[in-house]
């Protein structure tokens, strides 16, 4: 039979069983021991026990073993004499013999017997070394260290000692009066951030281990302040009476500076503090008798004093009555084109023409205009009344809406229109066109010289 087998049929184990043929499975069934003899294997080695280097009071661990038939029982056996002799361990009959160690078994050697009814195998011997337990012995001491607040402290210790010792940090905040332990600081480096609250502390290393405790001196940290430096000066204003100026500094220190307003009404020659004013921004509705005031703002902490440079503030007259608008990009006038009707703003070469002159008219929401026609009679409105950038400017009969209701804003050089019926919209024209008969629109203001005007 191919892969044919004898074996004991349907795996019987009573007696009077026959015997059959069957492919080969290498089960129990099919194996037989010659003579009635059961088979056997002395002992073989496969693990040898390695040596051992603990400090007295841990642990060791030896680890053996072995094959054979049947499976070898093992037990361990210790020299105390260099190998010379051994001597079974009491009850250590297994493949790892472990115990907690003292110093008086330094330089024993282990090894392991395997035994069955074929014989005989013994390991190689392992030694072990204990080290004698040594308490902490401080080999660097931690530096005084000097810093800027803010910047990182670092602080180091180290010690020798068997078992090797662990480490806390501790500090104290009373001049080394009492100590408290640093949270969470067990290793060697104590590094962290600095602040002025932690100037004049001092800080140690505590080792420890299960022969004793040895302590750092203790080092201290200064902590030193710095003087204000101005990091952003306020720039100068332009503003129409009755609109809010808005200046703005900044300083860097430590202590974090505190910043204090100044006003000077005589050129700069002498300041007065702000009531109130001590933040970085300073900021209020403006009033014709404040152009040319100055402004600067006072940085002060422990360490120092800084102040800005001083910034112009010019307030324009609010515009009034009947005013012509030039472009300040084309040079070019806003014209309504000589018509009565409703038509679309132009613009066109500057002259002395009603169709050029408009009248300012407050409306029924304060601080918004009409811009009225001389000629016309008309009033500046969105087309369509959009709020989209684009949109060109017409005369339409007024009525009280957003779409005719404009301002006058001071800014260098001139004014910007503002168009009430778009969020952040400006009067310009079309393209940014210098040619006469361009178009005028509400766009997006950016501060460019086709959105600003002087007043004729």
């Amino acid at each position: 039979m191919t892969n044919g087998c004898v074996d004991v049929v349907g795996a019987s184990t009573a007696s009077g069983a026959k015997i059959e043929q069957n492919t080969c499975i290498g089960s129990a069934n099919q194996i037989f021991n010659i003579g009635g003899a059961p088979s056997t294997t002395p002992p073989t080695i496969t693990t040898q026990p390695a040596n051992q280097t603990v400090t007295a009071g841990q642990t060791a661990a030896f680890t053996a073993a072995a094959t054979g038939s049947p499976t070898p029982t093992v037990q361990w056996q210790v020299s105390t004499d260099g190998g010379t002799t051994f001597s079974n361990v009491s009850g250590a009959t297994s493949t790892t013999l472990s115990f907690t160690t003292t110093s008086s078994q330094n330089g024993n050697r282990y090894r392991a017997v395997f035994t069955n009814a074929a014989g005989t195998a013994t390991t190689a011997a392992a030694t072990l070394t204990v080290n004698s337990l040594t308490p902490p012995t401080i080999t660097t001491q931690p530096a005084n260290q000097t810093v800027t607040a803010g910047q990182t402290a670092t602080f180091t210790a180290a010690a020798t000692g068997s078992p090797t010792p662990t480490v806390q940090w501790q500090v104290t905040t009373d001049g080394g009066g009492t100590f408290s332990n640093v949270s969470g600081a067990t290793s060697t480096t104590l590094s962290f951030t600095t602040t002025l609250s932690q100037n004049g502390n001092q800080y140690r290393a505590v080792f420890t281990n299960s022969a004793g405790t040895a302590t750092t001196t203790a080092a201290t940290l200064t902590v030193n302040s710095t003087p204000p430096t101005i990091t952003t000066q306020p720039a100068n204003q332009t503003v129409t009476a009755g609109q809010t100026a808005t200046f703005t500094a900044a300083a860097s220190g430590s202590p974090t500076p505190t910043v204090q307003w100044q006003v000077s009404t005589d050129g700069g020659v002498t300041f007065s503090n702000v009531s109130g004013a001590t933040s970085t921004t300073l900021s209020f509705t403006t009033a014709s008798s404040q152009n040319g005031n100055r402004y600067r703002a006072v940085f002060t902490n422990s360490a120092g004093t800084a102040t800005t440079t001083a910034a112009t503030l010019t307030v324009n007259t609010t515009p009034s009555g009947t005013i012509a608008l030039q472009n300040t990009n084309s040079n070019l006038c806003i014209d309504t084109g000589g018509s009565a009707s409703f038509t679309a703003l132009i613009q066109s070469a500057c002259s002395t023409s009603n169709t050029q002159k408009f009248t300012l008219t407050a409306a029924p929401v304060s601080g918004w205009y009409y811009l009225v026609s001389a000629a016309s009679n008309l009033c500046w409105d969105v087309t369509g009344g959009s709020g989209s950038a684009g949109a060109l400017i017409q005369q339409y009969t007024c009525v009280a809406v957003w779409p005719e209701y404009y301002q006058l804003k001071a800014v260098s050089g001139g004014y910007e229109i503002l168009s009430g019926n778009m969020t952040n919209g400006c009067v310009d024209v079309v393209g940014a066109s210098t040619a006469s008969g361009a178009h005028i629109e509400q766009n997006i203001c950016t501060g460019s010289a086709n959105q600003i005007f002087n007043i004729r």
